[in-house]
């Protein structure tokens, strides 16, 4: 028995299932005790206690240290959303306010303009540019001057958050003693079953993985970590070839269109509904493809196991979760230079098409809204309605269905909680904070959508941990495993997609420009913004024909030599716009966190105030101790000299 942990013995089938019970029922009674179940189901996870603070120790005592560190990082992280929460709504009423002001003259000349508009790709039509009036005003009010320091904004908050989450990390830490706990370097079980022996200098045998083995392994291992991101790449690219399809089912055989009508628009929805399904379906899928590739690594410690497993998921949820956004955001459209020179392929379509505006934050704005919504809702779905529906299906199927349940009873027909719930729940909310810090200007009402979800998703697994889901075996970890260096990595790259977004996918560069070289007012703003082309040198695969001699596209490269030298130069001033922003925020956010200890001071204090306790305490009893010595020997001296 010495020889198998419990783990072994229920996946060899000699037990079925292994579970700490619960402290009695979650239902508050009259008389008798109290236990912890009763009380954090009646003070933390009924849903009217919503706004409570969170009773972390007592979810400590009866959860384990790594529920009580993800709960704690949940309610720091909820609140903190309040203020860019509240930040996200000025840019909107910002936006709306400045409407009529010279900042959006972009909008205005727009939305009078009588200019013909070249086909966005080969097999698209001909419009006019008042019917971009609707998408370039929709676009100013998410994505204007108030955006851009918004962003800036954010990445500087998302540092403080960092830093704070290490502080209370830290604080935590000294609270419930676990850290200088030692790091758990047990050899695991199916690392020993499945490795090769030698013997060592005292004769014993030692497990080890040769060195072969773990090279094929490892290779392995990249290899499929790679193919899984480039088949999701591929998918991606896919479903927007299928959304520029759907929407010319709806198109009539006229060679002119109207952007911005309810069939674009609807079909923009579709799609991205898809991809957001696509998206939960996907992670479900490459979560069981690393837990397998994971198990063939042969890790040597759980600790090992846990980080590469891990580390994995998340590589994948990046580019699951992220990689349509950037796609959209930096690559879309931009092989296309001039509509001349199209390379006529549905496949190459996303690469040439242009986004209707001089950006694609409207795009991005629609994706990023539906992922919210179809996450929330899946949310709420697999973690509360279908643990439900499976406890009462359960109770409904037992014998003892009519009787009253023992403990054990009840307790096992509840869910199981998984090995890596926590860690699950932990790569959700790494995602969910990627979608607050990345991309924040094209969807300013990231963190207000974070703000609300985030109250729910509480409530919800508050809820379900204590009624729906047997007690978990509670671990005693110092720390959780490699959260805090994924919040940090993730920080980084929203500090560099922010200013990319800046830089790159807003008109604050070149409109900068206009209004230093050209016009303070920003009249004539979209001339520049435009290039002109003859229709007949446009390619189509329909071959339209239209009456205008001259179609415009948003471009500032053409046959021009003087505005094809005016592109570079807009283009260094874009990669050096990057590099400033990128280099004072993490300038400033190096100060931050230079000024935000990780443990507070007056903790530091106590902890100097209690070691000189301790160390007087010792002197006293080593003071008594000789005292002690001292009196004996001089007792046995005397009566020495009375003997002699």
């Amino acid at each position: 028995m010495n020889m198998y942990d419990i783990n072994s013995l229920i996946k060899s089938g000699s037990l079925e299932t292994a579970y700490p019970l619960h402290t009695g029922t979650y239902k508050w009674t009259v008389s008798g005790p109290l236990t912890d179940r009763q009380l954090l189901y009646e003070f933390w996870a009924r849903p009217k206690r919503w706004y409570k603070e969170h009773p972390n120790n007592v979810i400590e005592k009866y959860l384990g240290t790594e529920y009580a560190f993800y709960y704690k990082f949940l309610a720091l992280y909820t609140c903190m959303l309040i203020i860019p929460a509240f930040c996200s709504l000025i840019v909107i009423v910002y936006g709306f306010a400045s409407m009529n002001s010279k900042e959006n003259m972009l909008s205005k000349e727009i939305c009078q303009s009588d200019k013909l508009i070249c086909p966005l790709s080969s097999r698209t039509k001909y419009f006019y540019a008042k019917g971009l009036c609707g998408i370039f005003e929709a676009t100013y009010i998410i994505f204007n001057t108030a955006s851009i320091v918004f962003a800036i904004a954010i990445s500087l908050w998302s540092a403080v958050l960092v830093e704070m989450w290490k502080r209370v990390e830290s604080t935590n830490q000294l609270k419930w003693n676990v850290k200088n706990m030692e790091q758990d370097l047990t050899m695991r079980m199916e690392y020993k079953e499945r490795a090769h022996y030698r013997e060592v200098a005292d004769g014993t045998l030692e497990p080890f993985v040769p060195l072969v083995s773990w090279l094929l392994r490892t290779t392995a291992t990249v290899l499929t970590v790679v193919s899984a991101a480039v088949l999701m790449v591929l998918l991606g690219i896919t479903f927007l070839v299928l959304r520029f399809n759907l929407f010319r089912v709806w198109e009539d055989s006229s060679a002119y269109t109207t952007v911005g009508t309810f069939s674009e628009i609807s079909s923009i929805f579709i799609v991205d509904i898809i991809i957001a399904i696509k998206m939960i379906v996907l992670q479900k899928i490459y979560y069981k493809i690393c837990l397998m590739i994971t198990n063939f690594e042969i890790p040597r410690t759980e600790i090992e196991f846990d980080n590469s497993y891990i580390y994995k998921c998340y590589i994948l949820d990046c580019v699951n979760n992220f990689g349509g956004l950037i796609f959209i955001g930096f690559f879309m459209g931009k092989a296309l230079d001039h509509p001349a020179k199209v390379v006529d392929n549905p496949i190459y379509e996303p690469f040439y098409r242009k986004c209707a505006g001089l950006s694609c934050a409207f795009e991005m704005a629609i994706l990023q809204l539906t992922i919210w919504l179809i996450r929330t809702c899946h949310r709420m779905f697999t973690k509360l309605v279908i643990p439900y529906l499976t406890v009462k299906r359960k109770l409904q199927n037992s014998k003892f269905s009519n009787e009253k349940l023992k403990q054990w009873e009840s307790d096992y027909l509840l869910n199981t909680s998984e090995r890596y719930l926590i860690a699950h729940e932990c790569l959700d909310i790494v995602s969910e904070y990627g979608f607050v810090t990345f991309f924040i200007s094209s969807f300013p009402l990231a963190p207000l959508c974070g703000f609300f979800t985030n109250i729910l998703h509480l409530r919800i697994n508050a809820y379900k941990t204590i009624t729906l889901y047997r007690r978990p075996n509670a671990r005693k970890v110092p720390k959780l495993v490699c959260f805090s260096k994924l919040l940090q990595v993730t920080t980084y790259f929203g500090i560099i997609a922010n200013a990319a977004m800046i830089a790159f996918n807003s008109d604050f560069v070149p409109k900068e420009i206009f209004r230093m070289y050209y016009n303070a007012s920003l009249e004539g703003i979209s001339e520049q913004q435009f290039s002109k082309i003859d229709t007949s040198k446009v390619y189509s695969y329909y071959d339209y024909k239209v009456d205008e001699e001259i179609c415009y596209y948003n471009d500032i490269r053409d046959e021009n030599q003087k505005k094809n030298l005016e592109y570079w130069w807009i283009l260094a001033i874009r990669f050096a716009a990057l590099l400033a922003i990128e280099h004072v925020v993490f300038l400033i956010q190096g100060f931050l966190s230079y000024m935000i200890p990780d443990v507070p001071y007056s903790v530091k204090e106590e902890i100097a105030h209690q070691q000189k306790i301790k160390r007087e305490q010792g002197m006293r009893e080593a003071e008594t101790s000789f005292i002690k010595d001292r009196q004996k020997v001089i007792k046995d001296s005397e009566r020495f000299v009375l003997i002699k």
